[in-house]
């Protein structure tokens, strides 16, 4: 028997020598944790070697040093252990040091700190277990002196006979106070052991629950065999080998067995509960697992074997082929579950071993139909328009130009639309009947759209249209409009919608370029009544080119001199001249004289006007300082005042400058601004004739009449002139009344102390008539047609 026991000591200590060679040559996350096992596997290897000898003594003296030891590394022991376990219950409570640092830092650092009344680095459980510590050496101390007093505890022989596994000859102790002291300190330290993991059993997961309970067992069941031999002075502590045991299982326990139990418990419970499906098979393609988003998706009862329910559902992707042969693979599918689509990225991966030996292999399910309806969703965003729901201007451009690519040999043709006077609408009924209109236009384009034709929003009221030629119907267009305009809305304005048409002849040219052809075309007649479609043909290309000429050529012009000044003379009824209006000519090199209609028109609607005005006004100024030193002040210039001029450019501070350069009179610079400059923002244009007049120009008011605004401008400002045209008695129907309200007007404006000047005089009659209503000035041809200015000094000067 003592050789039977010896050997189960001698296979534990080899037992706990090959654990503390792993554990510290193993490296571990838990590093605090596993430099305490550690501590603890070292102290159980001596406190299990002097029972080896204890079992073989024949000497009392000798048997009195193994006990002896044998109760000091008890001691430690079971302080180690209480140490690990509030580290492995609550590794953030105060435990992460290991114990002989912690008291290190106490007394190197700590102490004199205490007196200095600075931060203690050590913890209040560091400090307690310093605490225990010392009463753990003095009861070490005591051991060590019962050597030679004997008065912790003496040893005697006892012979025992019949009882298992005991030796015949052993030695007991015969324990005095000193040694109850030490079970004392020993239990207490157990029972706080046991208190630590018991309450973080409690507080602890179900599934979290054996991490501490295991331990919790191990360290019961040593106490339990230990009081036994305590107790009932068993001849042999078995309680030896256990506590070696209890060291490498906690071991066992805290750094194999349970992480990896949590680890597979935790795999477990995120792929059962994960919101993706997962599908596992064994190496005989049987499907052995499915979680519970497999259950939910293809409606498998929890007592259905799922090999069963779900080889048809995996046929949808291996088409019977064995998954061993098969490599990984990833797609995307779409499925139909209870009426309703639902896209799936389906992965299948085989598991291998360390040697790549085929184990099994399984199906992942992820649902990306939010996805797939965002990237829809974004894609239509980027390629439609938001209101209409027609394709934006780059995405138009880009289907058309698939379109020609894909049927090179069919003809097409670029329809774009352009609504009249929707800034107006807007205006006038709100930007919601605005949106209406865009939205009415779109919808009845899809409805009538057929396979082969594309249809687009490029830009505010404009949109475009590819379509086949043999199905141009411009004329239904026009109608699908008027329609919108006159039945579907109560809008009381007049509206109508224009198209120019470009036929696709090159389809190598930019979609862009074909839609700006097409709204070329559509500009020659957007604001004309009766028309509403124009073709883009060679004639209006030439037109444009010769447009693009003038735009470049026209700084060189005016730094060459070719921007000219005519004159026209306006006179009193017997021809006596006051003054003349100053008409621009450009005197071409290559096309001659081009009139204002040739490229005025053109300056005003990309803004480039302001050079000509300026380039014409300075003229003028010269003129006029040359009149002033021949002696002539008595004659005036006016000039002309674009709409976009008050816009563009500072033309206070521009006529200001001139006056200041040139020391002419202003009354002698006369500035025409239309009714209808006045009409697009007239509060504004009250306020630029205000400033202009305290300048000391005069100013005239072309185009009276015309528009609304009429009476307002008399009332608002002091007009020196009012301008009339003499069509505005002959151009009507109701003569009597066109003579009524001239007659009346010239009255209203001489009590306004207002000039009233009628242009396009051809007859002696009109100005003979135009005299008895009182009119005071006339211009045309009947007295001159515009003249150069040198010949209109010849004639007048």
């Amino acid at each position: 028997m003592k050789l039977c026991y010896t050997l189960i000591l001698i296979f534990t200590e080899i037992l706990i020598a090959l654990t503390i060679f792993r554990v510290f040559y193993v490296k571990n996350g838990n590093l605090a944790l596993s430099q305490k096992i550690l501590d603890l596997l070292i102290v159980g290897f001596f406190t299990i070697f002097p029972n080896i000898f204890i079992a073989h003594l024949t000497s009392e003296f000798m048997a009195t040093i193994f006990f002896s030891w044998y109760f000091c590394f008890i001691d430690i022991l079971l302080f180690l252990l209480f140490y690990f376990s509030v580290e492995y219950a609550f590794p953030d409570a105060s435990a992460s040091r290991r114990w002989y640092k912690a008291f290190y830092i106490f007394f190197r650092y700590d102490v004199p700190a205490l007196f200095q009344g600075k931060k203690q680095r050590t913890t209040l459980f560091e400090k307690s277990m310093l605490v225990l510590f010392l009463l753990i050496v003095a009861d070490i101390a005591q051991f060590v002196l019962n050597i030679s007093s004997h008065a912790v505890f003496s040893v005697e022989s006892f012979y025992s006979e019949g009882v298992v596994f005991a030796p015949n000859i052993y030695y007991r102790i015969v324990s005095y106070f000193p040694y109850d002291v030490h079970l004392s300190l020993s239990y207490a330290l157990v029972l706080l052991t046991l208190i630590c993991l018991v309450k973080k059993t409690i507080l602890s997961p179900a599934l979290y629950r054996i991490k501490y309970l295991a331990s919790l067992i191990l360290i019961l069941i040593v106490v339990i065999v230990n009081s036994f031999y305590v107790l009932f002075e068993l001849p042999l502590d078995f309680s030896v080998i256990l506590y070696g045991l209890v060291c490498v299982s906690i071991y066992y326990f805290s750094f194999n067995y349970i992480p990896k139990y949590l680890q597979r418990k935790s795999i477990g419970c995120v792929i059962e509960n994960m919101d993706n499906g997962i599908l596992i098979f064994d190496i005989d393609d049987r499907c052995i697992f499915i979680n519970d988003c497999i259950r939910k998706l293809c409606e498998v009862r929890a007592d259905q074997d799922p090999e069963i329910a779900m080889r048809s559902f995996v046929n949808k992707f291996v088409n019977g082929q064995s998954f061993s042969t098969r490599a990984p693979y990833e797609v995307i599918r779409c499925l139909k579950i209870k009426e309703r689509t639902v896209y799936y990225r389906v992965i299948f991966s085989r598991i291998e071993d360390e040697y790549e030996k085929f184990l099994g292999s399984y199906f992942l399910l992820m649902d990306i139909s939010e996805e797939r309806n965002r990237e829809r969703q974004e894609h239509f965003r980027s390629s439609h328009d938001q209101l209409t729901g027609l394709y934006n201007k780059e995405y138009f451009c880009n289907k058309v130009a698939e379109a020609l690519e894909a049927n090179p040999d069919k003809e097409y043709c670029i329809v774009c639309s352009d609504i009249g006077n929707f800034k107006l609408i807007n205006e006038i009924y709100g930007v919601a009947i605005g949106d209406k209109i865009l939205k009415l236009i779109a919808l009845n384009l899809r409805e009538k759209a057929v396979p082969g034709e594309l249809y687009g929003r490029i830009d505010n009221d404009r949109f475009a249209m590819l379509v086949p030629k043999e199905r141009l119907d411009v004329q239904a267009l026009i109608d699908i409009t008027d329609s919108i305009f006159k039945y579907s809305l109560d809008l009381t304005m007049m509206t109508v919608c224009y198209f120019g048409v470009y036929e696709i002849k090159d389809i190598d040219v930019r979609v862009s370029f074909m839609c700006d052809r097409a709204f070329i075309a559509l500009n020659t007649i957007k604001g004309q009544i009766g028309k509403q479609v124009a073709w883009y043909d060679a004639t209006l290309r030439d037109d444009v080119l010769r447009e693009q000429e003038l735009i470049y050529q026209l700084s060189d012009a005016i730094a060459a001199g070719q921007i000219k000044i005519y004159l026209q003379s306006r006179a009193l009824a017997d021809g006596t001249p006051v003054g003349a209006e100053a008409l621009v000519r450009w005197d071409h090199p290559d096309e001659g004289l081009i009139s204002p209609n040739g490229f005025v028109p053109l300056f005003e609607k990309n803004g480039m006007i302001i050079k000509i005005d300026c380039c014409v006004w300075r003229l003028v100024f010269k003129k006029l300082a040359e009149w002033k030193n021949a002696g002539r002040e008595d004659l005036y210039i006016c000039v002309n005042v674009s709409y976009k001029d008050f816009y563009l450019m500072d033309i206070q501070q521009e006529l200001g400058s001139l006056l200041n350069e040139f020391k002419i009179n202003p009354k002698n610079f006369h500035i025409k601004i239309t009714e209808f400059t006045m009409m697009m923002d007239l509060d504004k244009q009250i306020k630029s004739i205000k400033q202009l007049r305290e300048l000391g120009f005069i100013i005239e008011v072309g185009d009276f009449g015309t528009n609304y605004s009429s009476l307002k401008i008399l009332r608002e400002c002091d007009i020196e002139i009012l301008k009339l045209d003499i069509s505005f008695l002959i151009d009507t129907k109701f003569s009597r009344n066109a003579h009524i309200i001239m007659k009346q007007l010239v009255e209203m404006a001489h009590s306004l102390g207002t000039k009233i000047v009628v242009k396009g005089i051809e007859q002696k009659e009109q100005v003979d008539l135009l005299s008895t209503y009182g009119c005071d000035l006339f211009q045309g041809y009947y007295f001159s047609k515009p003249i150069e200015a040198s010949m209109f000094e010849k004639v007048y000067l």
